[in-house]
């Protein structure tokens, strides 16, 4: 049974000089970056704690390094210098620290992200990503996006879609749990799934690609099902994208964003 998502997924985008937009409405062209490009240096960000260290797993964790490291050690001497290594760590923790930076770094590099938001009308957002307003916010259907997963899977490769969590803290896991490689999927979810509560009126959903980063994905003109204007769009962008979308035999809905008379809030005016 797949999961409930919204039936639209929004991507608010700014105009540059190397016509990414452009690229995203004629092709569906997306970029998956790490995690290290946000905005947010918070975000994403992985905490580890020294839970385990007195149980059997650490010792089991510590010998497998001894074993690595001094392979023709006898079996009484790689337990003996494993039990002295494994009370140094006990006494100052802090002697993983070099590790837990590395295994964080190597984390970073593991998955490529591409964020939404399930709403097109907040005004921060606007102002945040679609640089004040003049830029767009392009609506892709999630059950097309979805279809693409399906298929990326029969080739092995892992498209994963989710919501965001918004918590005060860090998510924390233990480092013996992931240097024995009995990590839970659920651990990782927390790393790349979970935010600041500051940033919760983004709504936001991530594309997660896991394996790769910092690469592209043309999901194709079709998955787009509407595109909304920046109420202070420039006349040429929008005649741009107008033409884009009205040569198509399948155009998507397309709306000018207009500020409300009333409200701190945006109405729409269907163009095509």
């Amino acid at each position: 049974m797949k999961a409930k998502y919204p039936k639209i997924l929004y991507k608010y985008c700014c105009f540059d000089e190397e016509g990414h937009v452009f690229d995203l409405i004629r092709k569906g062209k997306m970029w998956f970056s790490s995690a290290r490009c946000f905005n947010d240096p918070f975000d994403t960000s992985i905490t580890y704690n020294y839970d385990g260290l007195y149980d059997k797993r650490a010792q089991d964790w510590v010998y497998s390094i001894i074993e690595c490291d001094y392979p023709n050690l006898s079996f009484s001497e790689k337990k003996k210098l494993a039990t002295e290594k494994l009370n140094e760590i006990r006494r100052d923790p802090s002697i993983l620290l070099q590790r837990m930076d590395a295994i964080i770094e190597m984390q970073y590099n593991k998955f490529g992200i591409c964020c939404f938001s399930e709403i097109k009308s907040n005004i921060l957002l606007w102002s945040h990503y679609a640089k004040n307003h003049s830029g767009v916010c392009v609506g892709f259907s999630t059950n097309l996006i979805m279809d693409y997963a399906d298929r990326l899977l029969s080739q092995n490769e892992l498209l994963d879609l989710v919501k965001v969590k918004y918590a005060k803290e860090y998510p924390q896991h233990s480092l013996i749990k992931i240097e024995l490689g009995s990590e839970d999927v659920s651990d990782v979810e927390d790393i790349l799934y979970t935010k600041s509560s500051d940033w919760s009126y983004e709504k936001e959903y991530r594309l997660i690609f896991w394996g790769k980063t910092n690469f592209c994905i043309n999901f194709g003109f079709d998955t787009i099902s509407e595109i909304v204007l920046g109420c202070r769009i420039s006349a040429i962008h929008r005649d741009q994208i107008l033409g884009i979308c009205s040569t198509s035999e399948n155009p998507p809905q397309v709306y000018q964003a207009i500020k409300s008379e009333r409200q701190f809030s945006l109405d729409y005016e269907r163009m095509l």
